[in-house]
Order: C-alpha cells, then sequence, then structure tokens
C-alpha cells in the first residue's frame, strides 16, 4: 500500500521521493514500479467505462459479449474468472512471471529498463541474499509460499474494490466519474486492524474520488464528510461471495454470475 501511495505522489510531499521509495519496494513486492503507475493511472482514468477496459483490470465481459463468444472461448473466460483459478493460479504467476516479463506499456524504453529490469535485478538480489543466508531449503519454500499467499489476499482485495453485485459500469457517453467513484469502487467493512495493515484501501470509493489523498488521511476524510458516510459498505461475506460474480448484466445494472447469461440466450450444452 505504501508503493501505491508513492505511486500516486501522495505518500509523502515530494514526487521525486515517491518514486525513490516506490521504486524501492519494488524488490519486495515484485511489482515494477514505473510499468504498474503508468497502467494503475490509465485504471483511475476509465474504471466503470465499459469502452475502455484492459488497462489494470480484471477482465469484466457483459452478458451479450459473453453470449455471442465460440464456446471454447467461453469456457476459457469460464476458467480465468473461476475464483480458485484467480486466486490460487492467477495471482502468483501475476507476480512471479508476468511482471518478471518485458511489458512497455505506456513507457519509453528507458523507463521500461529502470523499471522490469532494474525490479527483476533487485528481486533477484534479494531472493540471491535470502538463500545464502538462511539456506536455500529455509528459505525458498518460505519465500514462495509467502509470495503466493500475499498475492492471493491482494488480488482479491482488488477484485472487490470493483467487483461487486452494485458495481458501476457505463459507455463512455455515458460515464460520469464522481459515479464511478462513488458506486463503482467498493467501501469494505473490515475490522480496524485489517484497515491499519492494508493501509485504508478498503476505503476504495475515496480513493477514487481523489487519488492523493494519502491511505493515512483517508479515514479522517470519511469521517469529516457526511455525503461519504452514507455510501452503503460491502462486508467481508459479501467480499467473498463477489467472486462468483462474473458478467455486467445490462438490463439489472449489476454483476451476475455466468449462468445468469442462459436467460439471454445461451446454451450451457454448446460451451
Amino acid at each position: 500500500m505504501i508503493q501505491h501511495d508513492c505511486g500516486h505522489h501522495s505518500f509523502v510531499p515530494n514526487p521525486r521521493a515517491n518514486d525513490i521509495l516506490g521504486r524501492s519496494l519494488g524488490a519486495l513486492t515484485l511489482t515494477p514500479y514505473d510499468y504498474w503507475r503508468a497502467s494503475h493511472a490509465v485504471h483511475h482514468s476509465a474504471a466503470g467505462d465499459l469502452d475502455r477496459r484492459g488497462d489494470g483490470d480484471i477482465l469484466t465481459l457483459t452478458v451479450e459479449e459473453f453470449v455471442a463468444l465460440s464456446p471454447r472461448d467461453r469456457l476459457r473466460y469460464r476458467v480465468y474468472r473461476n475464483p480458485l483459478f484467480l486466486f490460487l493460479f492467477g495471482a502468483p504467476f501475476l507476480f512471479l512471471i508476468y511482471y518478471r516479463l518485458p511489458r512497455r506499456g505506456q513507457l519509453s524504453l528507458r523507463h521500461y529498463l529502470l523499471s522490469t529490469a532494474g525490479t527483476n535485478l533487485a528481486v533477484a538480489s534479494v531472493v540471491v541474499a535470502g538463500g545464502a543466508t538462511l539456506g536455500w531449503p529455509q528459505f525458498g519454500p518460505v519465500y514462495i509460499g509467502t509470495v503466493w499467499i500475499s498475492s492471493a489476499i491482494g488480488v482479491w482485495m482488488f477484485y472487490v474494490q470493483h467487483q461487486f453485485e452494485d458495481t458501476y459500469w457505463a459507455r463512455t457517453d455515458d460515464w460520469d466519474f464522481f459515479a464511478s467513484a462513488l458506486q463503482g469502487s467498493s467501501f469494505l467493512e473490515m475490522p480496524r486492524a485489517l484497515n491499519w495493515f492494508t493501509g485504508d484501501i478498503a476505503l476504495h470509493h475515496i480513493h477514487h474520488l481523489n487519488p492523493r489523498i494519502p491511505n493515512y488521511h483517508l479515514r479522517r476524510f470519511l469521517e469529516s464528510q457526511a455525503l461519504l458516510r452514507d455510501v452503503r459498505p460491502l462486508t467481508l461475506a459479501q467480499g467473498l461471495r463477489a467472486t462468483r460474480l462474473a458478467l455486467w448484466d445490462h438490463e439489472l445494472r449489476k454483476l451476475v454470475p455466468i449462468r445468469s447469461a442462459r436467460s439471454s440466450g445461451y446454451n450451457s450444452s454448446s460451451a
């Protein structure tokens, strides 16, 4: 969460200090800071916009789009959105492999080299130092296990920030920034201890309303604005149940399970 705030230049007042700290933390988070920062900025500018999906998001199809897929592509989407695959395999794949590969995105070649290659070198240094100090039989399983568990939890938290039943999606012509922030970003209700350990990112509606607010001021901002307190919170149980939702239904204005596509003419026997 500290690296995340650095990406928004909000953790400390000085932009350069944010970037230095953010890049340094990549050795621990396995995340190339500059590449992620560029991708995350696109996410903030387009969250909830059906015509600008794909940057920093979990792929979400509409019911109509899913019905129009070939049987093989429907199966691929089912597998991709399956919670076991998404969190137990997709999450560690993202941090251990995907972020290690050359992906320039919005970056120049120079920034790519500083971001991905530099992060890979820093991660390798941490791993080599850990293995040499503690011994590979002790360090290896603990390191991989920690990355596996933390990535699954982290991706679930990112998932539930925008993937819940009454979220917000609209076409570009109808898209509204404030609706996207307050309706399409969750207010996850968690114990205060968990909020502290996760930098109050559960107050995600406030973060999308103004990403320059550092995590250590989000709670105070929430308590000072009566309008924001009226946003209905999402419980942990609701957040866990939201993992079964995978398609946006235009008519219902809700995220629905894939099985709901059957009512739109999808024949499950053809998949």
